[in-house]
């Protein structure tokens, strides 16, 4: 469901669907976490993207490099782009 709406505009429902996993205590994958920064990516959602960036260290994500290639993404899209050079050179 977060692919199909992160892949077709749907970036806020697609951020809801998140929110309503970890209420329900659903674990997500390296995937997710690619699919939802690329829809705060398309959405300019800085403040949720760091949530999700908070959310990917503690699930121990920040080592995936297409995860952190996703990140330096986000962030850039979001204009952010202290943000996107730092975590582009932890990638």
């Amino acid at each position: 469901m977060i692919a199909g709406y992160a892949q077709n505009g749907l970036g806020k429902e697609a951020l809801g669907l998140y929110e309503q996993m970890k209420q329900e205590v659903v674990q997500p994958d390296n995937v997710t976490f690619v699919l939802l920064l690329k829809a705060c990516g398309s959405l300019e959602a800085l403040e949720q993207g760091k949530q999700l960036h908070s959310d990917i260290i503690k699930r121990g994500f920040q080592s995936d490099v297409i995860v952190g290639n996703t990140l330096v993404d986000m962030y850039a899209k979001c204009g952010s782009t202290e943000d996107a050079r730092v975590n582009c050179s932890t990638t």
